[in-house]
């Protein structure tokens, strides 16, 4: 949509140097937390693409059902940030988003 519009866009893989650049994606298992920030290989994040979690998977959990997905800790602080009293308090183990196949049942 942004492509066909006259909106000026910038794209952060193309423009950023070298050293600046890093991944973004919630597939990564390998980015550091610190402090609510993550890390690539030292260098902070500019974004987090949540890209293959569904938006119904943020409402249940903002809804209070225990789902893990990656980095769910990092999500929820930002999304409470100035509301911290509003986030869910979870109880036991959380349950996978994507659960595996029951291929018995």
């Amino acid at each position: 949509m942004t492509m066909m519009s006259n909106i000026n866009k910038c794209n952060l893989a193309l423009e950023l140097p070298p050293e600046q650049k890093t991944g973004n994606t919630v597939t990564s298992p390998h980015f550091e937390n610190k402090n609510n920030v993550l890390y690539d290989k030292g260098v902070r994040l500019t974004y987090l693409h949540y890209i293959g979690v569904p938006s119904s998977v943020f409402t249940r959990v903002c809804a209070g059902e225990n789902l893990e997905f990656p980095y769910r800790d990092i999500f929820l602080y930002y999304r409470y940030l100035h509301e911290p009293e509003k986030m869910p308090k979870f109880v036991g183990k959380p349950k996978p988003y994507n659960p595996p196949p029951n291929f018995y049942g």
